[in-house]
């Protein structure tokens, strides 16, 4: 039978189908109000923001020491004693997170120089009260592939938290209407997930039975904590040095380089964990699902990141107004790394479910310290230094990632070379086409009509390039669209 044509293909493309329509329509109704709320606030506002949130960031990958990953691949959806301790740790870990947040505040804002961020980190240490009911019902729908009702959660819980940040913003409560905004968007996701998928069980504080598994989890915790230190580490060394404007900048950049991945990076660990999960005796069929999706990632990712690369000057002026201009080089420099991010988010859903998760931490431990230091020298040269410095090391522990994780996944590396090629270089015409019509345009035409003329451009550069180069990977992502 066809790793397509198998009952847990079937599943996972009905996820892919279901999720990726919803995210779509999410992220275009989520980015029109971020968009809004940019123009309305100041860089200072999301520089305090960036150095506030640091820390409950952290903690959020902590806050379940990675059980929920343990549920999910051993697929422990009956094992009522197993989850009753799950609850109980879920129970203690988030509280203790919660006073860690408390207690830390007044050491954060002296470190950063900040007082604002005593009260603001207390209003966020709330979201670990409302993250204790929400592993248990997350990870049943997870473990079912159940993602129609998980999907359309996230959809509504990032519009009410949208919502909310657009309307205290238009208010005049500056900072407060995006810590307000994320608070409202935990519990609306949690209230959610806990109507569809009710899971309330009476706790159970003993280690008897999850004792195994906590090394697990362990392992996946660690992977999860170097994953946020590398990918903080720039704001953290910026929040020191620069101003809460400069900061602000960067921020702002990075988000809308990352946005992307970061919505995507969530609908790829739901959907590949519990998928692979199910196929961990067939290593083919994992094999199979990995370059497939690595071909379809490229394929979306390289167009849009690239694209925005080179048409930042453009996006930034017309969406976010006079205030950001200065963002516009970082998010260029930012967005060239971004398709080997997307495409490196594909590995630890696949390393877990084999029971490998030894090799995914590994990779992310490298990481986590390359890019500090890379971060660290950059920022002597202020954003831009940060970002260049991005721009060199992590292509280096992208590669060094894929050297490592192809043995356990019975992959080399020229495999995933082929299956990003094509778009990769599709991607560099539709940039080189993109640029050219720019010289082509009279000086005093506006930033608007530039976009314009850019986009339609590039989007068609782009796919008449990958009819030519990679028709396969082509065809792959209109199919998962078309079912």
């Amino acid at each position: 039978m066809s790793p397509l044509a198998s009952p847990v293909g079937a599943k996972v493309l009905s996820a892919l189908r279901w999720s990726a329509t919803t995210r779509l329509i999410g992220q275009a109704v989520t980015w029109a109000m971020t968009i809004f709320v940019i123009r309305l606030l100041s860089p200072a506002d999301y520089g305090v923001l960036a150095m506030a949130v640091i820390l409950p960031a952290v903690l959020y990958f902590l806050n379940d020491l990675g059980l929920d990953v343990v549920l999910v691949q051993r697929q422990a959806g009956s094992d009522t004693i197993f989850r009753r301790q799950v609850f109980g740790v879920v129970i203690v870990i988030n509280l203790l997170c919660a006073l860690i947040l408390v207690a830390s505040a007044p050491l954060v804002a002296a470190f950063f120089h900040e007082p604002i961020l005593v009260p603001i980190l207390k209003v966020l240490s709330l979201q670990f009260l409302l993250l204790v009911f929400e592993t248990l019902p997350r990870t049943r729908l997870e473990q079912g592939l159940n993602f129609r009702s998980q999907s359309l959660i996230s959809l509504g819980a990032g519009w009410l938290g949208g919502l909310t940040t657009l309307v205290l913003a238009s208010s005049g409560w500056g900072v407060w209407s995006l810590v307000w905004g994320r608070l409202v968007s935990t519990a609306a996701t949690t209230v959610a997930l806990n109507v569809v998928a009710p899971s309330l069980c009476l706790p159970s504080f003993s280690l008897d039975t999850i004792r195994h598994a906590l090394s697990f989890g362990g392992i996946v915790t660690l992977e999860r904590g170097a994953w946020q230190l590398f990918s903080d580490a720039d704001k953290v060394i910026g929040g020191r040095l620069w101003s809460d404007a400069t900061l602000g900048l960067y921020s702002v950049a990075q988000d809308l380089a990352t946005m992307p991945m970061n919505r995507a990076g969530g609908l790829i660990a739901s959907i590949g964990l519990p998928a692979f999960s199910q196929m961990q005796d067939r290593m083919e069929d994992v094999r199979f699902y990995l370059l497939k999706a690595t071909r379809i990632i490229s394929v979306l990712s390289f167009p849009l990141f690239i694209g925005l690369a080179v048409t930042a000057p453009e996006a930034v002026a017309v969406l976010l107004g006079p205030k950001w201009p200065a963002a516009a080089p970082l998010l260029q420099v930012l967005a060239l790394i971004m398709p080997l991010r997307m495409v490196a988010t594909l590995l630890p859903p696949a390393l877990w479910s084999i029971g490998r998760p030894g090799i995914s931490a590994g990779n992310v431990l490298i990481a986590a310290l390359v890019i500090p230091w890379a971060c660290l020298i950059g920022a002597q040269w202020g954003a831009m230094g940060t970002a260049i410095a991005w721009l060199a090391a992590f292509p280096v522990v992208f590669a060094i990632t894929l050297q490592r994780s192809g043995g356990p996944l019975g992959l080399r590396m020229p495999d995933f070379g082929r299956a990003m090629q094509g778009p990769a270089l599709a991607s560099g015409v539709m940039a080189m086409a993109v640029i050219g019509a720019r010289y082509l345009l009279p000086d005093e035409a506006g930033a608007a009509a530039r976009l314009l003329l850019l986009v339609p451009t590039g989007a068609v550069s782009y796919l008449a390039a990958l009819l030519l180069l990679e028709r396969t990977a082509l065809r792959e992502t209109a199919q998962l669209v078309g079912r």
